[in-house]
């Protein structure tokens, strides 16, 4: 009763063109919570059902999110919903990290002219890039608003907010070996080595026996 009743309901309550309603839930169920929102509201009660899609691969632009933004904002005002799933909503807010953490790792003196001309058109290229990136920031700021005023309802919450379940592995910065790097798989693969050898030494001295 809750995808079928109960979020359709509280759409139709909380969607009065000053609040932007998203409803989030598992993957596996964005397809069926989409199609359940456009039977409720293709008929007596009109609503437009938007589907909000992320990747953390787009481009460092600022026209991506003002499309997206273009588009949330006209659900606002429209009285729409957007169905995202948990993967979007995480990659959006992790993008927007991304970005800023590019900007605070860039030094100022990276960024000075030289007199090698070679210098300077790699200065020109991170310029040009870092510029990309806080235009995209500044642009993320404008949705991160929009949802700040809105609504989130949570379909299936104890999987969404699930610990072991709903992680979300988004590497930053350059790579680096963990720790004990090679050993702490090395050693346990030496010692089941050992015990896989003597049994096999134990089954062929049975055998010979």
């Amino acid at each position: 009763g809750k995808t079928t009743v109960v979020g359709p309901l509280l759409t139709l309550i909380l969607a009065d063109g000053a609040a932007l309603v998203t409803q989030v839930m598992p993957t596996a169920l964005l397809e069926q919570s989409r199609n359940i929102l456009r039977a409720r509201f293709g008929a007596v009660l009109p609503k437009r059902v938007y589907t909000l899609q992320f990747d953390r691969g787009v481009d460092d632009s600022r026209d991506v999110i003002d499309a997206l933004f273009a588009k949330l904002d006209g659900a606002r005002r429209h009285r729409a919903v957007v169905c995202a799933a948990p993967e979007s909503i995480k990659s959006f807010m992790l993008k927007f990290v991304e970005q800023l953490h590019a900007l605070e790792e860039v030094k100022s003196g990276a960024l000075a002219p030289s007199d090698n001309a070679r210098h300077n058109r790699e200065v020109t290229r991170l310029r040009e890039h870092m510029l990309a990136r806080s235009d995209m920031a500044d642009a993320i700021v404008r949705v991160l608003d929009v949802w700040q005023r809105g609504v989130l309802i949570m379909d299936e919450v104890d999987v969404l907010l699930h610990p072991l379940k709903s992680e979300l592995n988004f590497p930053l910065s350059h790579r680096e070996p963990i720790d004990l790097a090679g050993a702490r798989w090395e050693l346990p693969i030496h010692v089941l080595d050992a015990v896989f050898a003597h049994r096999d030494a134990y089954a062929r001295c049975t055998t010979t026996l």
